[in-house]
This record gives structure tokens, C-alpha cells and sequence, in this order.
């Protein structure tokens, strides 16, 4: 396999392999793979009707989309990994593959949940609506932010009111490093590689002003024709109950063509996994991590 750099001239048949399924994980988005590459030191290569991707982030580890023949695929996978001199690894595999790859090759591999890396799945009537005793807090948040900006207004991100987004990024992370001490280096350059490519990518967005600054936003993609995958979201906490509004606005007024809304997973954070436990997810969609069982 001939592996290399993804670029964004790669989205179109990515993309082809990527919709065969269907599926609906964050993995399963051309702009997962391709804003995040660096991070997870990604590279792509092609086989037969495959996407193959290799990632040297966590030990050497393979993932593949598309359709064709599994056990040529495997075959030729196992001998990547030993020409890297390790066991062949795949990560985040879903369930439906899973199963087929038991069904194709029973007991060839062992396979571990890999609970990190769960995305939170929710419809979007709920994260719109926010009915029901649940979510109270939230539309408690919701109002308590309506009561002290009553000035604020929703738009769509356009590529004429990007800059401002990213201008409003600049001091979210300068001020996160200062109050926390945490620096988010790797993240910051995924979201810019993504509004450099806004409209090749296909991004869709929303934000929220207060007067007539930007105080928040969300950029996310559609992975399928049924759901919508938030990648970034950001909001300035001097206004309480900012980022419950802008989800909830950009799920409202953005996502009407959606039913599903994946926030990603919480990368191990405890702080992301409460505030995403927070909205009680529909469903939290399993991956695997599969290694060869021999």
C-alpha cells in the first residue's frame, strides 16, 4: 500500500468509500480525518475498493472504508503491520463491521470496547426542544443567558463571518491557557485547518452575537443524510449559559434536515464527558479496538 498525506483534493473519493456504509461515527467524516492528521499522525493509501488508514498515535493502528474483498484486505493489512514490526491492530471498529468481520473470520480477532473513544449520539427533537425534567438545567441556562443578553442574535457561519469566528477563537484559547494552564495546541490547529478549508470542506456552522460580536460558534458536517457531526464548539463563559444556547440554536435553526446529532466523543476528559452526559445521550455508539487473537 502506498501511503501518504492526506490532502483535501482526496475528499471526493474519500468520501465515496466513507458513504458505503453509511455509518455514523466521527471517525466516518472526511473532516475528522483530515483537520485531525497531524494530531493522530495520519496517512491514507487505496486498495482495491478500501480507504485504508494508517495512524501512528497510539502504537501503529489501521481503519479502513469502503467495500471489497475482507480477507484479501486483512491479508494485506497483517502485512503492513509487519513490515512496521507489530501485530496487526484495527481501531474503531463499529459494530456492524465487527460482526462481519466475525462472520468472515471467525475468531481471528480479539476484540476490546474502547470506551474513549464513544461518540454521544442524540436526536435532534432533544437537543432542540430540551423537554422533559432532564433537561431542565439546561433551559434554565437557556433563559438565564436570554435574560442577561437580550441583545443576541443567531446566524448561519458564512465564509463572510468566518474571520470573526476565528478572531473569537484566538481569545477563547489565550484565555483558557491562562486561567487553567492548558494548552490546546494540537485541537487550535485542527479547527483552523478546518475554517481554512470551510467551504471545501462542505462545513456547515451557526454562531451567536451579543451586540454585534461573535461570543460563540459551532462548526460541524454532515456525515450522512441523517446525521450531523459537531466538530468544534466554542463559547465565551462571561455570559452564562452560552454554550447550552448556541447548541441548542444551531441544532434548531441548522440542523432541520437532520434527525441525528453526533457531539463526538470526550477524548478521556472528565470535564467534556459530564457536560456531554449532561444532555443524556440517545445512544453512546460503541467502538472496538480488534487485534489479531493468533
Amino acid at each position: 500500500m502506498d501511503f501518504r498525506k492526506i490532502t483535501i483534493e482526496d475528499k471526493e473519493w474519500i468520501k465515496d468509500r466513507l458513504a458505503v456504509d453509511q455509518f455514523y461515527g466521527a471517525e466516518y467524516c472526511f473532516s475528522t480525518i483530515f483537520n485531525w492528521q497531524d494530531f493522530y499522525h495520519n496517512e491514507i493509501a487505496k486498495f482495491e475498493g478500501f480507504a485504508v488508514i494508517r495512524s501512528r498515535f497510539d502504537g501503529v493502528t489501521f481503519g479502513y472504508f469502503g467495500a471489497g474483498d475482507r480477507l484479501k484486505l486483512i491479508q494485506a493489512l497483517e502485512e503492513e503491520a509487519a513490515k512496521e514490526g507489530v501485530p496487526l491492530r484495527l481501531h474503531s471498529i463499529l459494530e456492524p463491521e465487527r460482526q462481519r468481520l466475525e462472520e468472515q473470520m471467525p475468531g481471528k480477532f480479539l476484540f476490546e470496547e474502547d470506551r474513549v473513544d464513544f461518540d454521544y449520539c442524540y436526536t435532534r427533537e432533544k437537543l432542540a426542544e430540551l423537554k422533559g425534567r432532564k433537561l431542565a438545567a439546561k433551559r434554565n441556562h437557556i433563559k438565564h443567558f436570554l435574560v442577561s443578553c437580550p441583545d443576541w442574535s443567531y446566524e448561519p457561519i458564512t465564509e463572510e463571518n468566518l474571520p470573526e469566528c476565528r478572531a473569537m477563537s484566538v481569545d477563547w484559547y489565550k484565555n483558557r491557557e491562562e486561567t487553567t494552564g492548558e494548552k490546546l495546541e494540537e485541537e487550535q490547529k485542527a479547527l483552523y485547518t478546518a475554517m481554512d478549508h470551510f467551504k471545501e470542506e462542505e462545513l456547515m456552522g451557526g454562531l451567536l452575537r451579543v451586540g454585534e460580536k461573535v461570543e460563540a460558534f459551532t462548526l460541524a458536517s454532515a456525515v450522512n443524510k441523517d446525521t450531523v457531526v459537531v466538530h468544534f464548539e466554542k463559547a465565551n463563559l462571561t455570559y452564562p449559559g452560552c454554550y447550552p444556547m448556541i447548541n441548542q440554536q444551531f441544532v434548531e435553526k441548522s440542523c432541520q434536515n437532520y434527525s441525528r446529532i453526533n457531539r463526538e466523543d470526550d477524548m478521556g476528559s472528565e470535564s467534556l464527558r459530564k457536560a456531554k452526559e449532561s444532555y443524556f445521550p440517545d445512544e453512546m455508539l460503541v467502538k472496538y479496538d480488534a487485534t489479531l487473537a493468533r
